[in-house]
C-alpha cells in the first residue's frame, strides 16, 4: 500500500495533512494552525528551556558544594 493509497477508504478523501500541536487539522505546508497557537506553544517552549537550565545550575552548584566540603574537610 502506497503512502497515499491509505487515505482513500470507502469512497472518502482524507488529503494528506498534519495536526497542530493544539490538535487542529492543518495543511502539510503549515507549522502551527494559528498566529496565536505559535505564541503560545514558543512562549511555553521557552519557559521549559529556562526551567531546564535552572535546574541543571542547581545540580552544578550542589556538586560544586560537594566537591568544595570535600577538599576542605578531609582529614589531615
Amino acid at each position: 500500500m502506497s503512502k497515499y493509497s491509505r487515505y482513500v477508504q470507502d469512497d472518502d478523501y482524507i488529503y494528506p495533512h498534519k495536526h497542530c500541536r493544539c490538535g487542529h487539522m492543518m495543511g502539510e505546508d503549515q507549522e502551527y494552525c494559528s498566529e496565536e497557537c505559535r505564541a503560545k506553544f514558543t512562549h511555553k517552549s521557552s519557559r521549559s528551556k529556562k526551567s531546564t537550565i535552572g535546574i541543571v545550575l542547581i545540580w552544578v552548584a550542589v556538586i560544586v558544594v560537594f566537591i568544595l566540603l570535600l577538599v576542605f574537610l578531609r582529614p589531615a
